[in-house]
């Protein structure tokens, strides 16, 4: 019987039914990157690299945000306060007897709880994304745009061809070793690839030249407004790197630019008496060449 069967069982035989006839076409990205994204319009691949931004926007949507302009003794003690409340409302959850009695108790803790309307406004702008992720980005994945044209194909009379994931057990489709060897992967190629190694530790270097700029210019007595304006400068940077990249012609000073910048930083980072302004001319070569590695 059914209900005496595993998931897995259900799954091999539902994919052993649907096993491909001999002699079949198996779409393969790289033999038909014209049915998948790669050919999407140049309208439709930034329409989803915006809702991918959004969704990175909202990941990092969280107490960064109002740990600068807020100073952590104003927020913990009445946080600390309010656990009273919020515990009274544990109580009604405890006592709960239906799930709308549950339910509610569970709302009015989240209510009373210092420091919700932050939560609110992360949790609003999380859910709007997602609902613009749903709304408006389409699939990418290659394997599942494949067996979609492979399914429609069929429809056609064209009965010999098949998606690259159609047909296959569980064990073929998540396959153990495979996903090793893809975890894997990124560390093998910092230990074998010269290349990547050191661009990871360049690109590393002026990832914290950013985040060190508190420490960095206050040396000089910057309040916060006077750092976030230094930001202004990498802004700039990358648009003199967007208007000149030319792929046809690719540009090798970037890796140079990058040193230089790392130097320039290094030794004016030093304070008083030296100019703060070359920090700022070295966040335009490092923000250069960050943004075209």
């Amino acid at each position: 019987m059914l209900t005496g069967l595993s998931i897995l069982e259900v799954w091999n035989a539902t994919a052993a039914l649907l096993s491909p006839p001999p002699g079949k076409i198996v779409l393969e990205e790289h033999t038909s990157r014209a049915l998948t994204a790669h050919f999407w319009s140049p309208k439709k691949k930034p329409t989803l690299l915006t809702i991918v931004a959004f969704c990175q926007i909202s990941m990092n949507f969280n107490a960064a945000v109002y740990s600068n302009a807020l100073d952590m003794t104003a927020f913990l003690i009445p946080y600390a306060a309010s656990l009273s409340l919020t515990n009274i409302n544990i109580l009604i959850c405890a006592l709960a007897n239906d799930f709308v009695m549950m339910t509610g108790g569970r709302i009015l803790g989240g209510l009373l709880s210092a420091g919700s309307s932050v939560a609110m406004g992360m949790l609003i702008l999380v859910v709007a994304t997602q609902v613009l992720h749903l709304v408006i980005a389409k699939e990418s994945r290659a394997t599942v745009l494949l067996d979609r044209a492979a399914k429609k194909q069929r429809k056609m009379g064209r009965s010999k061809v098949w998606g690259p994931n159609e047909g296959k057990r569980w064990k073929e489709r998540f396959n153990l070793r495979e996903i090793a060897t893809a975890m894997l992967w990124p560390f093998q190629m910092l230990i074998t690839e010269p290349i990547v190694f050191f661009l990871s530790l360049l690109s590393g270097f002026a990832d914290a030249l950013i985040f060190s700029y508190g420490y960095m210019f206050e040396k000089w007595k910057f309040t916060p407004m006077n750092i976030l304006l230094v930001l202004v400068a990498l802004a700039v940077s990358y648009a003199i790197r967007y208007f000149t990249f030319f792929p046809v012609a690719p540009l090798l000073y970037h890796v140079f630019l990058l040193l230089i910048g790392l130097f320039i930083c290094a030794f004016v980072a030093t304070g008083p008496p030296l100019q703060w302004a070359g920090i700022v001319v070295a966040s335009v070569l490092v923000g250069i060449a960050n943004f075209a590695i």
